[in-house]
């Protein structure tokens, strides 16, 4: 039988048979969603994912602006390190000036000096709050200088005893130590500020981490529960396609709108089931353009459409159309050319199916993503709040361990006013503390002169904290804030990870993630229907290893376009290529994330091959 006549024979077989129970579900599927709602949904979706997104650029912004201050810091310790080496220098070739009565190196140390105090003048712009503090140093080092210069002109008039016993005075000696003591204390506070402001970069990045892990979990929440809505669907599908397979009887029981029309796109044939469907009886459509009757799809785009039938004598894919009073339809339909014994195209067939029940899943799945987003909003904004109320504690202890400062978040977490502290002992003050690690932690940093950054629990008041401990030759400065929310919240983002990555391994479906043309991610169920192993998938091989050759073109078309920022949820089949050779007939779905920073692709995929066996079959018979 040519395949005009297979082809009219089946469309007549069907259009004549009574409804069956799966147009209930169809009809039920149109009555019971609205998409202009869905539609709106989606959109509020989108623009709250850009506030998202657009906070984290705000974040982007100040981790710029604090790694600019961390610059500025670094460049102030540089100079005050150079200004101490070069007036450490210059005392050291006043000695030796006296001794040979060479000037090259005391010039030379004079000129690096006055090179430093140009410097020096420059920074009172940037820090307008220590500009005494810059004129006590720069008179200091005047004052160096000026002492330097009587020296050369006491040894250059009346010689090398008279010079020596001058500089023997050590008041040259003495402004060393206090240009020195100047310089250390300015690069102390600096020291600390540069701390501070590495801190809140620190902060600023975990920020930008935890909005990026939100967006990304929201695209995974969209396709697990997509699949688990559109599951029961596509188990009623395989069900039949298996039943049709051994019983060619039931072909007369398919519940798909079929449509015929001749070559110039008129209706020929109309079965009931695309009378339930579109609602017009098939006297009213017999004779029409098939354009007129399934409103909602262009005229240039069927073109594209027959075009494509034209090359490939097949064209699948999604459309939306209009019920006769004028609700939409969204269906899923593929159109095949027919032709005659001598191969001319004499008509076409349209088989449809009704998506409009997982279309309006994926509408309430994107709802649900804004109040996700809101959710997640909330809480957020409930976390800044309790840290923006925190405020870190500070204190500063001898050598003997007594207090020499304390500000008052550090006296109301010791519970006793400032007074009471200072010039005790801490742990004679804290004698609970001695059991505890920031005990040890204080020693420790004493013993070897080094800051230490560590977060340590206090055992007696169930509290953690981070302390900042920084040693000096005069004692110990300690920055302490509470962390012990952030500790929970930690925790519950683990908790969460561990529960995330345990449904995707444990779905019954394949999930993976591709950058480029490469599998960065793959569960075990995606794994064995490739017949790999999860770590051979993720060697390095390209997704092109895995199908079949005539749909690489296919493939890569698909996965650029969605790459160049389509945003619609991508379904395509494909043949699949299995390690022991066999092919395998999979359908596709994903989505464009952001993964670490870069587009990639998140979907799921199943083996459909005994479906097509089954529409094989169908055809044969």
């Amino acid at each position: 039988m040519c395949s005009c006549q297979l082809n009219s024979h089946l469309v007549r077989n069907l259009s004549s048979q009574p409804l069956i129970p799966y147009l209930t579900t169809i009809s039920y599927m149109k009555k019971n969603y609205f998409y202009k709602g869905m539609r709106s949904a989606f959109l509020l979706a989108v623009i709250g994912i850009g506030i998202l997104l657009y906070k984290t650029y705000i974040n982007m912004e100040m981790v710029n602006v604090k790694t600019a201050e961390v610059g500025q810091l670094l460049n102030r310790l540089q100079l005050f390190e150079n200004l101490k080496n070069n007036i450490q220098s210059i005392h050291a070739s006043e000695r030796v000036f006296i001794i040979t009565g060479n000037q090259q190196s005391l010039r030379n140390d004079e000129a690096a000096i006055a090179a430093n105090i140009s410097e020096l003048e420059q920074l009172k712009a940037t820090i307008p709050g220590r500009t005494s503090y810059i004129d006590t140093l720069a008179s200091l080092i005047s004052k160096k200088l000026t002492n330097a210069s009587r020296l050369v002109n006491v040894r250059s008039q009346m010689g090398y005893e008279a010079a020596k016993k001058i500089f023997d005075q050590n008041e040259g000696q003495l402004l060393n130590a206090q240009i020195i003591i100047q310089l250390s204390n300015f690069g102390n506070q600096d020291l600390l500020q540069l701390q501070l402001s590495n801190n809140e970069r620190l902060v600023f990045a975990q920020s930008i981490s935890r909005k990026i892990g939100f967006i990304a979990l929201m695209f995974v929440l969209i396709l697990t529960f997509s699949y688990y809505a559109i599951g029961g669907d596509f188990k009623k599908l395989m069900k039949a396609k298996e039943v049709l397979k051994y019983n060619a009887s039931l072909i007369a029981n398919i519940s798909d709108p079929i449509i015929t029309t001749d070559a110039t796109n008129k209706i020929i044939r109309w079965n009931s089931f695309a009378k339930d469907l579109y609602g017009y009886e098939e006297v009213e459509v017999i004779g029409k353009d098939v354009l007129t009757v399934l409103t909602g799809t262009s005229k240039h785009y069927m073109d594209k459409i027959y075009l494509e039938v034209a090359h490939q004598n097949r064209w699948k894919g999604e459309l939306q159309h209009q019920h006769k009073t004028g609700f939409e339809i969204f269906a899923e339909l593929s159109v095949s050319s027919i032709k005659d014994d001598a191969n001319e195209k004499i008509g076409f067939v349209y088989v449809v199916r009704d998506v409009s029940k997982r279309k309006a899943a994926e509408w309430k799945l994107q709802a649900l993503s804004k109040n996700l987003e809101k959710e997640v909003a909330t809480k957020v904004a409930e976390l800044n709040t309790v840290f923006d109320r925190i405020t870190d504690a500070f204190i500063a202890l001898d050598n003997n361990w007594n207090y020499t400062y304390v500000n008052n978040k550090a006296a109301q977490l010791h519970g006793k006013p400032i007074e009471a502290l200072l010039g005790k002992n801490i742990w004679e003050e804290n004698p609970d503390v001695v059991n505890e690690p920031f005990y040890e932690a204080l020693h420790n940093a004493k013993t070897t002169n080094q800051p230490i950054r560590i977060e340590l629990y206090y055992s007696s008041i169930d509290v953690w904290f981070e302390d900042l401990i920084y040693p000096s030759q005069d004692g110990v400065s300690v920055y302490y804030r509470d962390i012990t929310e952030r500790k929970k919240i930690q925790n519950e983002l683990n908790e969460a990870e561990i529960k995330f990555r345990t449904l995707v391994e444990q779905s019954m479906v394949g999930v993976y993630i591709i950058r480029g043309d490469k599998f960065i991610y793959a569960n075990p169920v995606m794994a064995q229907t490739a017949g790999y192993t999860v770590d051979e998938i993720l060697s390095g091989a390209s997704i092109l290893d895995f199908i079949c050759k005539e749909d690489h073109d296919k493939v890569n078309n698909i996965i650029t376009e969605k790459l160049k920022g389509d945003s619609e949820i991508l379904i395509y089949e494909v043949r699949a290529i299995t390690k022991d050779g066999r092919m395998k007939d999979v359908e596709v779905y994903g989505s464009v994330i952001q993964y670490q920073g870069e587009p990639a692709i998140l979907g799921t995929l199943i083996d459909i091959s005994d479906r097509k066996k089954a529409e094989d079959a169908l055809k044969s018979s």
